[in-house]
């Protein structure tokens, strides 16, 4: 009989404890509530949006005197596991569908932050309007003074297709990131009220930051 040492029974607990602990960051309880109010929403955006906002004020001006379309500009979901569950029930809503607190499997609870980086693609195709419009190529959080950068632990690509009506097309990536809860308390400080940016990389090295907030911090549960 092979005999394991107690230090090493105590070390495998514990770190049986810390990996349970960190599967399941939310209460059976907090994850009901998180249900309740995605089903009330019903289709409705759970997460935290942030958009280009000088983009989207050239984009209403239409066409600018180079030729080029105006485009959507980047633009950045962030998720909690909160409002990540919140968005699962209501999408479920929206189908007329119901989750229960079974379907909140272990990835839904994951201690991570979700974001999800939206290219920025033209308004309407045309031989010049996909000029300076880019896809999403990395994206990090920065404090404000870009003492800390947080680097994702995860990251995959989605594909967009900007059209028109004479069959033009254009392609473009975005992507979905996770980024750990410690990495987010890190930036937020011990009193949680440091704000932060989210920083979107395009393709082509261009950059775009989106500042969070205090007022932003009520989305981020």
């Amino acid at each position: 009989m092979k005999f394991v040492p107690l230090s090493m029974l105590i070390i495998t607990v514990l770190s049986a404890q810390v990996a349970a602990a960190q599967a399941v960051s939310l209460t059976p309880d907090a994850v009901a509530a998180a249900l309740q109010t995605g089903a009330k929403a019903k289709g409705k955006e759970q997460g935290l949006v942030l958009r280009d906002s000088m983009q989207s004020f050239a984009a209403s001006l239409g066409p600018g005197t180079s030729g080029t379309t105006a485009s959507s500009g980047f633009s950045v979901v962030l998720y909690t596991p909160t409002t990540w569950i919140q968005k699962q029930a209501s999408d479920a809503a929206k189908r007329y569908q119901q989750m229960s607190i079974e379907d909140a499997k272990e990835e839904l609870l994951e201690p991570v932050l979700r974001v999800i980086a939206n290219p920025d693609v033209p308004n309407t195709v045309t031989a010049k309007g996909v000029q300076g419009t880019s896809s999403v190529d990395h994206v990090v959080l920065q404090d404000k003074d870009r003492k800390i950068t947080i680097q994702p632990t995860f990251k995959e690509s989605f594909a967009i297709e900007a059209a028109n009506a004479v069959g033009g097309k254009a392609g473009y990536n975005g992507l979905v990131l996770k980024f750990p809860l410690d990495s987010l308390k890190e930036l937020r400080g011990p009193k949680g009220d440091r704000e932060f940016y989210v920083v979107v990389i395009g393709a082509s090295g261009e950059e775009k930051k989106f500042e969070v907030k205090k007022k932003h911090f009520e989305d981020l549960p």
